[in-house]
């Protein structure tokens, strides 16, 4: 992470932006959200809640959990256990064994 800071930094002329929208540099990436949610009249959404659901989306599509950790830049164990239960083949093994004799 901190090589792609360094880079971007240096790409954005010392400025210091690592976000950009049209072009030109935000600020504020709380502000720019709050501003975002406004206008599509989506009251309560945060950056976090657009992370979540990609996380949930993610797993429950069936996608490796170790790619869903990388992609939110967070850790396997993270994913598996707050989304784990979400993945499609969870309860499979379980559902399996109750049948058996």
């Amino acid at each position: 992470m901190k090589a792609h800071l360094l880079r971007w930094r240096r790409l954005d002329g010392e400025r210091g932006h690592v976000v950009r929208f049209n072009g030109n540099p935000v600020a504020s990436v709380k502000v720019a959200m709050g501003s975002a949610t406004k206008l599509a009249q989506l009251g309560g959404v945060t950056a976090y809640t657009l992370r979540h659901s990609a996380a949930s989306w993610l797993v429950a599509k069936g996608l490796p959990t170790r790619k869903v950790a990388d992609f939110l830049g967070t850790s396997e164990q993270m994913v598996i256990d707050h989304y784990g239960h979400l993945a499609p083949d969870y309860q499979d093994e379980a559902a399996l064994a109750i049948g058996q004799k």
